[in-house]
């Protein structure tokens, strides 16, 4: 069959993801800890208008979260505090899916991925 377009995958994955949580029960709050913990993922996407970096994965995870535990869109100040950003998490992720933004995608880490790119890989002679 035909392959998924992009924006029905990363429902998908965000779906999986919140399904994950749920098995593992985890609540809204514990789940938005557990994404705090990825500052870099969606950093070269672009923000929402008037904030420094996107936070579309985030955003679209907890409101799957939420719609599986049969809840309403959290409000994001509410789990992150104020300098989170504004709105509900579903009406962010939809604002940010408009402006581009691909949840999921974070760059490899500059150092670290240089580091292991100038690598030469030495050929073992079996002989």
């Amino acid at each position: 069959g035909a392959a998924p377009a992009p924006l029905e995958w990363w429902r998908a994955r965000a779906r999986l993801d919140a399904a994950l949580f749920r098995i593992y029960g985890l609540g809204l709050e514990e789940v938005a800890h557990v994404l705090a913990g990825f500052p870099l993922l969606d950093r070269r996407q672009p923000p929402l208008p008037g904030e420094e970096r996107s936070t579309v994965t985030r955003d679209l995870v907890l409101a799957e979260t939420a719609a599986g535990y049969e809840q309403p869109d959290p409000e994001v100040a509410r789990l992150f505090g104020p300098t989170a950003g504004a709105g509900r998490a579903r009406e962010r992720a939809e604002a940010a899916l408009r402006l581009g933004a691909i949840p999921y995608l974070a760059p490899p880490q500059g150092q670290h991925f240089s580091e292991w790119a100038d690598e030469e890989v030495e050929e073992v002679d079996d002989e």
